[in-house]
């Protein structure tokens, strides 16, 4: 014996030849909650942006890449030719850079 249902009509099922009623649909008078999300806007990176320090900088990236769904990551990074050994440029990239995606 197959026990199996089909569907014939929208609203409709079909079992074994005979037409069962058609579904009903619920309504309720109780309304879901309204909320207000706050969303902190993050203006996108631009040619020239100057940062006070290098973590401002990553911090920066860190938030722009949040309200865009990715991480960055540090793709490279360059020292001074002084002999105080500071990062003089930083490279930051999508975590997903140069991952293959089927």
């Amino acid at each position: 014996m197959d026990d199996s249902i089909l569907i014939d009509e929208v609203g409709e099922q079909e079992e074994y030849g005979s037409v069962l009623e058609p579904y009903t649909t619920c309504s309720s008078s109780v309304q879901p909650p309204e909320f207000e999300v706050e969303v902190e806007i993050v203006k996108p990176p631009c040619l020239g942006m100057c940062f006070e320090t290098l973590e401002a900088a990553k911090q920066f990236y860190i938030d722009y890449g949040k309200s865009f769904g990715f991480s960055p990551v540090i793709r490279s990074s360059e020292k001074s030719y002084s002999r105080s050994d500071e990062v003089s440029s930083v490279q930051m990239t999508c975590s997903r850079f140069g991952v293959y995606r089927d």
